[in-house]
Formats: structure tokens, C-alpha cells, sequence
């Protein structure tokens, strides 16, 4: 079974701005809970990062 999904502009943008919100607060959470390192060991953040207040 293959499934494909097409979003108009504003759905897709809509979609992605909630997607960065969400990986915002997991960053967060994850430098909340000591775990920092593992978010730069993966490149997914530098080791300068700081929390968005």
C-alpha cells in the first residue's frame, strides 16, 4: 500500500511552522534533562546553543 499526500502552500508552511515548534520544545526538553551532549554529538545542535526564552 502506498500513500501520498499532497499539501496546498499555506497547509504545507502551516505544517512546517508547527513542526519547528515541536522540534524546539524536544531540544529544549532534552537540554532541560542534562542530555545536551547527545543533541551535539548528532549535529543537531552546536555546543554554544542557547534555550529560547
Amino acid at each position: 500500500m502506498r500513500v501520498e499526500y499532497f499539501l496546498t502552500e499555506n497547509h504545507g508552511k502551516r505544517l512546517l511552522q508547527a513542526l519547528e515548534v515541536m522540534q524546539k520544545i524536544g531540544i529544549e526538553y532534552m537540554i532541560e534533562h542534562g542530555r545536551k551532549c547527545v543533541l551535539v554529538e548528532k549535529g543537531i545542535i552546536s555546543d554554544d546553543y542557547v534555550v529560547e526564552k
